[in-house]
C-alpha cells in the first residue's frame, strides 16, 4: 500500500505555504498580538485560495493546517471548518465565505467564537445556529489566537445533535494536532539553523552530541505526530471504522509532545531563547494553547482506552 501523498496534495500544500509565507510572517504574527478585530485581509486570502470550500476532503485539511500552524496563522479557519463540518453532518448547508464558530452549551470557552458571522449552538439533542448570543473575548498567551465566553439565546434548528457535533469535534482535534505538527516542525527547522550557526569552543554548537541528541528527539516527535495526524485524518475522512481511535491518539500526542518539544527548541537557544525578540517562543505559546483545545490529552487517553477496552 502506498501511503506517499499525492502530487495535488503536495501542490496544495506547497501553494498553501507560499501564500503564508508571503502573507503572514512572524513580523504579522507579531503586530495581531492583542487585536481581537478579524484579519480580514489574510482571511479574504483564505476564502480566495477554497481553503473553506467543501470538495475540501480531511487529509487535505490537515495538510493545510499543518501550513497554518508553521505560519502561526492568526485567523479562525479550524473553527470555521469545524462548524461547518458539524452543519453538513447535521444535514444543513454550510457557508463557504463568512467565518464561523461552534460553541456547546455546558463548556465554558469556545474557539474563535468572537469573530464568527454565524455561530453553531450544540444543544442537548439538536444542533442550532444561534440568532441571539453574547460573546466575551478571552485574550491567550497565543497572540494570534482567542477564546470566548458565551451566553446562548434564541436559537434556530438544523439538525440532530449527534453524530454530527462528534464527528465536527474529531475534526477539530485533528486540525489542532496538524496545526501543532507545523508548528513544532518549524519551530525544529529554527532551532537546527541556530545550532549550525551558534558558535562556543570554537565549534558550531550543533556539533555536540548533547544537542545533537535534543534535536533529533524532536524531530522524531515531529515526524511521529505527522504520520498519526495524516492516518486519523484519512480515517476521518473515509469515515473508516478506527477514525475515532486514530483522532484520540493524535490529539493526545500532540498534547503531550510539541509542548516538550518547543520547550527543548527554546533550551538549544540558550539565552537568547528566553527574550521576546526571538520568534522560538510564538510557537512554543501556540503549542500550549492548542493543547487543550477538542479536548486534552487525559480526555483522548481516556476515550482510548475505553474504546480499546
Amino acid at each position: 500500500m502506498d501511503f506517499s501523498l499525492t502530487a495535488e496534495q503536495e501542490a496544495l500544500r506547497r501553494e498553501v505555504r507560499r501564500m503564508l509565507e508571503g502573507a503572514c510572517p512572524t513580523t504579522h504574527v507579531r503586530e495581531r498580538r492583542g487585536r481581537k478585530d478579524l484579519d480580514a485581509a489574510l482571511w479574504k486570502r483564505f476564502v480566495e485560495m477554497g481553503l473553506l470550500a467543501a470538495d475540501v476532503d480531511a487529509l487535505e485539511l490537515a495538510l493545510c493546517a499543518e501550513e497554518t500552524g508553521r505560519a502561526l496563522a492568526p485567523v479562525p479557519w479550524i473553527a470555521t471548518r469545524v462548524a461547518q463540518a458539524a452543519i453538513v453532518e447535521a444535514g444543513g448547508q454550510a457557508p463557504e465565505g463568512p467565518p464561523l464558530a461552534l460553541v456547546v452549551e455546558g463548556e465554558p470557552l469556545a474557539l474563535d467564537a468572537h469573530v464568527a458571522e454565524r455561530v453553531v449552538v450544540g444543544c442537548p439533542g439538536r444542533l442550532c445556529f444561534a440568532e441571539q448570543i453574547d460573546v466575551e473575548p478571552v485574550e491567550t498567551i497565543d497572540f494570534g489566537r482567542w477564546l470566548a465566553r458565551f451566553t446562548v439565546g434564541a436559537c434556530t434548528p438544523i439538525g440532530p445533535h449527534e453524530p454530527a457535533l462528534s464527528r465536527a469535534r474529531d475534526l477539530g482535534a485533528v486540525l489542532v494536532a496538524a496545526e501543532m505538527c507545523g508548528a513544532a516542525g518549524r519551530g525544529l527547522e529554527i532551532a537546527t539553523a541556530y545550532a549550525k550557526e551558534r558558535v562556543q569552543f570554537d565549534r558550531p554548537i550543533g556539533s555536540f552530541q548533547a544537542v545533537q541528541h535534543r534535536l533529533v528527539e524532536v524531530w522524531t516527535r515531529v515526524e511521529s505526530l505527522r504520520a498519526l495526524v495524516q492516518a486519523a485524518a484519512w480515517a476521518l475522512g473515509t469515515r473508516d471504522r478506527a477514525a475515532s481511535r486514530l483522532v484520540s491518539m493524535a490529539k493526545a500526542y500532540a498534547a503531550w509532545h510539541v509542548p516538550a518539544a518547543m520547550s527543548a527548541a527554546i533550551q538549544v537557544h540558550g539565552g537568547i531563547g528566553f527574550t521576546f525578540e526571538h520568534d522560538i517562543h510564538l510557537y512554543y505559546r501556540r503549542a500550549l494553547v492548542a493543547a487543550p483545545l477538542f479536548g486534552g490529552p487525559a480526555e483522548h487517553r481516556d476515550r482510548l482506552l475505553a474504546e480499546i477496552g
